[in-house]
């Protein structure tokens, strides 16, 4: 009997301080403070999403620890003003794959000839970050991506990662020929280091 009133007490204290700190609007409108951690597949490195909050800078980062020199250094900076970061995970030991995305606008051609209108949607493209090198750069050049007679929205539909073969991945994304964006997808064999 002495146990339940124990366990009750207990129950009635820790309810009473959980209770007593009530949140704000803002706490749940908030980032959160660490997300999208991930491991490397040799256990030597740990990749997350972080959430800036300093006087002068806010925003998020892709933040990369060095597990066995304990060293933390951010590659890769947001002001979540035009580009935002979704997530991220390891193409191999040493490449951090990131799925961001960016507002946009553009001008689609409507059905009757002449008519044309304004839509507003999201470009979602991939980044890769050598973490070795810290260098940044976009899975689609320029050059390639002029090819398309219309501009994919979505450029981030990764298939399959390969993971046996460090300078290539399987992307799906609209096809080259097609005129508008509801044609057939293709899969593009892309290389991350040439483009």
């Amino acid at each position: 009997m002495r146990l339940y009133i124990l366990i009750a007490s207990l129950w009635l204290a820790i309810t009473h301080t959980v209770f007593a700190n009530t949140l704000s609007v803002d706490d749940f409108g908030q980032l959160p403070d660490v997300s999208q951690v991930i491991l490397s597949a040799d256990g030597k490195k740990l990749a997350s999403i972080v959430r800036v909050d300093l006087p002068n800078q806010k925003g998020q980062a892709v933040q990369l620890i060095d597990l066995a020199t304990q060293k933390s250094e951010l590659l890769l900076f947001t002001d979540n003003s035009s580009m935002f970061l979704n997530f991220l995970f390891w193409k191999d030991n040493k490449t951090l794959l990131v799925n961001v995305y960016s507002p946009t606008e553009r001008v689609v051609s409507g059905l009757n000839k002449g008519t044309n209108r304004r839509v507003k949607g999201r470009e979602i493209y991939l980044l890769t970050i050598n973490s070795e090198t810290k260098k940044v750069s976009e899975v689609f050049s320029k050059k390639f991506l002029s090819k398309f007679s219309y501009l994919p929205m979505d450029r981030a539909s990764i298939v399959d990662t390969l993971w046996n073969d460090p300078d290539h991945i399987l992307i799906q994304m609209a096809s080259i020929n097609y005129d508008t964006p509801s044609g057939p997808p293709l899969v593009y064999k892309v290389n991350i280091n040439t483009q």
